[in-house]
């Protein structure tokens, strides 16, 4: 009985960080496409600048958004 517990928690386990990395790529494909305007409109770069975004830019976006705890 234990172990068919311990094999749903696994199961359960490998099925969550599937979603979780999942949702991880979707995130970073949205900021990949509007990374510009994010920075933009936290004030990190002027609207109407052009070019890549810095890596110092990129982060500073990871500090601010990052969920403190």
């Amino acid at each position: 009985m234990a172990s068919q517990r311990l094999i749903r928690a696994e199961a359960a386990r490998s099925r969550a960080r599937s979603a979780l990395d999942g949702l991880a790529e979707l995130v970073e494909a949205a900021v990949d496409v509007h990374g510009r305007e994010l920075a933009a409109r936290v004030g990190l770069i002027a609207p109407d600048s052009v070019g890549l975004l810095a890596g110092d830019t990129g982060d500073r976006m990871s500090e601010i958004f990052r969920k403190a705890g």
